[in-house]
């Protein structure tokens, strides 16, 4: 049976269990915890596999490209450097949500579509002001960025001691579920919105890190790269990308993203064992302790240290062995208390109380002098009478002369002012120190203390001042070559576009008129050839000057590109002012440049945008329209063109055709309509030429006159033709097999290689006759590489297709080109048709097409019938065919087949 005494043991072990398994349970050992594990990942330095490598926008790229942001064309060539050494993934740690210059995003353009699908972008979720409650903003990839590339969220958080520890799998963001940069990486994405604790064990040091301007340079070789992931970002410290993890300090943000695809796709995230177990252990600790020790203070606590050593090199090992975490911080206190109730019994209450206050004085005087020797920052405390009690050894060397510390007088003016007089939190002050200025940032506090007295009150109390120090200097002056940098130009010291951009924002708000010109310099680059890059900037720093020179209430020129400067009007102008405004700034800028003893002549041409009072107009959208302006001057030859707004809204609408065309096919939009094409003898239906149609869902019809062009100008017009061809080809076999069909081909079709083999293919996968279909050709092709399209017609004649000459009479056509084209017919065009009963001279011209087409033996069809009278004239002529609307319009291929069925049982 237990006695009462080793009931009472057996209760006080269960009851410390107990507590100490509420209190894990409440959380209070987590902090602990993680400092437990932080030092068990410490202790098992874990290399990385160097398969991803870390490209680095460090100080000496800064120093060396020279300005901050980038322009995207210097990311575009970091990227394809990257492509050439065969990278595989690579993710771009920087933001890529706003316009920057159009050069660079163009290049970018090219870059991420030569990546063919590799790069990741970053996609990140920030507060949009500076307080923790502001609404979130959303930074997404342009679109013209993030369709040619994969998202990858970057967003870490910190936990409450302001370290980064758990990273996420994804998270939904924008309404979708985006995968993280590291489970990108990794190609393991786990469990959506979870996320996985990172293994610090991993060193930051052995992952390979390269200096993005060594890159730029080409001095990284081929096996650096290739066949390895890629992450770009930010390691320079003025780029403030920087973050505290456990074990390693602080780094940079990208090396985060590495160590988590290291983790995850190693299988390397630390799990933790179950409070619980170690609740079980504490208690058959506690229970060794009691057989053993038997109530020996001594033994008591040796054996605590030894139980805790032991448990300890067991959580080491099982971290190591399975990356496996144990909870132990709630043995220490667990232990403690144990040892505490069984010191307790055999001590003096009164002796241990006092050992423990020793104990305790001692180790907070040995950890104050710890974190005084330690600190980086300058720790100087001050008694009443502002001698130096104490100071840490980096006082020393940022005040130390010789063997004692010489305080500089204004700073130990504040440090002596009464604290009610001085203002709280962290101030700045210049001083004078070695010889040098030097920018300290410091902050003072004041406290109270009791000193032992021999008078019956006890205690005195006095007062001590405690200065914390640091030396920003060098920091100071790198936030604001930064802050120059990212406002102004450093070649031309002009103001960069968002600077300008901000400030034409605060002269709209103003709500009365003024003009925005942008000004473009011509033959600067044949001056930096011939003169040298010296003169061509010269010239350009001359241009800003002549700008900011003159008395035209002016504000300050902003360089948006390399040969293209803006300002706008301070002062309240008219129209007519902005004109004369604008034509003397030319004259102004026209006149000849001399500089290092050489003379430079620039042309120059300038687009300007007047703004009436109380406009809604954006900065941004003032300046495009500026922009627009300029574009338009150039591309007429003209020296000086204000904004129209009627050329600005064609453009931009096609612009938006343009952009809607190639969804607009995959979504179906685009149809094909057929005009019925007749024998003029015999009134028989003997074919019809498709024609594309477009409704759009969002812009409405639009006309072919309104998309070809565009098509053809962008390469569309392949895709699109290709379509057309299989759609009417697909159509044609529903047809009787008497009637064939006429597809239009664009002379960038048949001017590819491999367009006969296109066509053939075509057919052969319909299953069409060749004979049943019909390509026409417009003259305009005639004036292109007329041998290559005689060679593609001869070829795809020879499968049994035949060839129209479509609008004859509209461009030119040589009569030797003609003879050699295997043609089967001529389509006259319309206007000659709808003009025969009005204009006499047409018929003469009709009749020779028609003599010309039985003497080359091609069959005459004339487009635009449209009345009985212009029927009688053509078969009087002996036109072969007919199109127009007297014979039907243009038609779905639902509604020809009715009309051709009929046409059938008729005949």
């Amino acid at each position: 049976m237990i006695n009462r005494q080793k009931l009472r043991n057996l209760t006080v072990i269960a009851s410390i269990c107990l507590a100490v398994l509420a209190a894990g349970a409440a959380g209070l050992f987590n902090g602990w915890n993680r400092s437990l594990g932080d030092i068990r990942m410490a202790l098992s330095p874990t290399p990385s596999t160097g398969k991803i490598v870390f490209v680095a926008v460090d100080a000496r790229s800064l120093a060396a490209v020279g300005a901050w942001p980038w322009s995207r064309s210097v990311h575009a060539d970091l990227l394809n450097r990257l492509i050439d050494l065969g990278a595989g993934d690579i993710l771009l740690d920087f933001d890529f949500a706003f316009p920057a210059d159009i050069p660079g995003d163009a290049a970018l353009e090219q870059a991420l579509d030569r990546a063919g699908g590799s790069v990741y972008l970053a996609v990140f979720e920030q507060n949009a002001d500076l307080s923790d409650t502001g609404s979130r903003h959303r930074n997404l990839p342009l679109d013209r960025f993030a369709t040619r590339s994969w998202p990858a969220l970057v967003n870490v958080e910190t936990d409450a001691t302001g370290l980064v520890r758990d990273y996420p799998v994804g998270a939904e963001l924008a309404g979708s579920y985006l995968p993280s940069a590291a489970a990108m990486l990794a190609n393991d994405f786990g469990t959506e919105g979870t996320s996985f604790e990172i293994n610090f064990s991993i060193a930051p040091g052995s992952i390979p890190v390269i200096s993005a301007i060594d890159l730029l340079n080409g001095s990284v070789p081929l096996d650096a790269i290739s066949g390895k992931s890629v992450v770009v970002g930010a390691s320079a410290v003025e780029l403030a990308d920087q973050l505290a993890i456990p074990v390693h300090g602080i780094v940079p943000g990208p090396l985060i993203h590495i160590l988590a695809a290291e983790t995850l796709s190693r299988s390397l995230s630390p799990g933790w064992l179950r409070t619980e177990w170690v609740t079980l252990m504490l208690a058959v600790c506690c229970l060794l302790l009691q057989s053993v020790a038997r109530n020996r203070a001594k033994a008591t606590l040796i054996g605590g240290a030894i139980g805790l050593a032991a448990i300890e090199a067991c959580a080491m090992v099982s971290f190591h062995a399975a990356t496996l975490h144990v909870p132990t911080a709630q043995l220490y206190p667990g232990l403690a208390a144990y040892c505490l109730w069984s010191v307790l019994r055999t001590l003096n209450a009164s002796q241990l109380l006092l050992v423990r206050a020793n104990g305790e004085a001692q180790n907070t005087l040995r950890l104050l002098e710890r974190v005084l020797d330690d600190s980086t920052d300058s720790i100087i405390v001050f008694s009443e009478d502002g001698t130096v009690l104490r100071h840490s050894a980096s006082a020393r060397d940022l005040f130390g002369v010789d063997t004692h510390l010489d305080i500089p007088a204004p700073l130990l003016r504040r440090v002596m002012t009464d604290a009610s007089d001085t203002p709280k939190g962290t101030r700045l002050i210049d001083l004078t120190l070695k010889g040098a200025t030097r920018t300290l940032e410091y902050q003072i506090s004041y406290s109270e203390l009791d000193l032992p007295s021999d008078s019956r009150r006890g205690s005195d109390r006095t007062r001590i001042a405690t200065l914390v120090a640091r030396d920003v200097t060098e920091i100071q002056e790198q936030e604001r070559h930064i802050a120059y940098l990212s406002n102004y130009d450093e070649r031309s010291g002009a103001l960069r576009r968002n600077a300008f951009l901000t400030l034409l924002e605060m002269r709209l708000a103003q709500g009365t008129s003024t003009a925005i010109l942008v000004v473009a310099l011509d033959r600067l680059k044949t001056i930096n050839v011939t003169l040298g890059r010296d003169v061509g900037d010269a010239v350009i720093r001359a241009v800003v000057q002549r700008l900011e020179g003159s008395d035209r209430m002016l504000s300050a020129p902003a360089r948006l590109s390399g040969t293209q400067f803006a300002v706008f009007v301070e002062s309240n102008v008219t129209r007519k002012d902005a004109d004369r405004l604008a034509a003397s700034i030319l004259d102004l800028l026209s006149q000849a440049y001399r500089l290092h003893e050489a003379v430079a002549h620039i042309g120059l041409c300038i687009g300007y945008r007047y703004v009436e009072a109380a406009t809604d107009l954006t900065a941004s959208l003032a300046l495009e329209h500026a922009e627009e302006a300029l574009d338009t001057a150039k591309l007429h030859g003209k020296r000086l063109t204000s904004f129209d707004p009627s050329a600005w809204q064609m453009q931009r609408q096609a612009r938006r055709i343009e952009s809607a065309m190639e969804a607009a096919l995959e979504q179906g939009e685009f149809q094909l309509h057929y005009q019925p094409q007749l024998c003029l003898a015999s009134g028989r239906l003997i074919g019809a030429e498709a024609l594309i149609r477009w409704n759009s869902p969002e812009l409405g019809t639009v006309y072919p006159d309104a998309f070809i062009d565009i098509a053809e100008t962008t390469g569309f017009i392949v895709e699109l033709g290709r379509w057309s061809l299989e759609r009417a080809a697909q159509d044609a076999l529903r047809l009787p097999a008497d009637l064939a069909v006429a597809v239009n081909v664009s002379g960038i079709q048949i001017m590819r290689d491999g367009f006969a083999s296109e066509v053939e293919a075509i057919l052969s996968k319909v299953g069409l006759p060749p004979e049943r279909l019909c390509l026409e050709l417009t003259e305009t092709v005639l004036l292109t590489s007329v041998s290559t399209i005689l060679e593609t017609m001869q070829d795809l004649n020879f499968l049994g297709l035949t060839w129209a000459l479509d609008d004859f009479g509209t461009g030119f056509s040589s009569l030797a080109y003609l003879s050699r084209m295997p043609l089967d017919k001529i389509k006259l065009d319309k206007s000659f048709t709808l003009n025969l009963e009005e204009d006499p001279t047409v018929r003469p011209i009709l009749q020779a097409t028609s003599d010309l087409c039985q003497n080359l033996g091609f069959k005459l069809l004339c487009e635009g019938v449209e009345t009985e009278t212009q029927l009688d004239i053509l078969r009087a002529e002996r036109c072969a065919e007919g199109q127009g609307y007297l014979f039907g319009r243009p038609m779905p291929i639902n509604q020809l087949l009715i009309r051709a069925s009929g046409t059938a049982s008729t005949a």
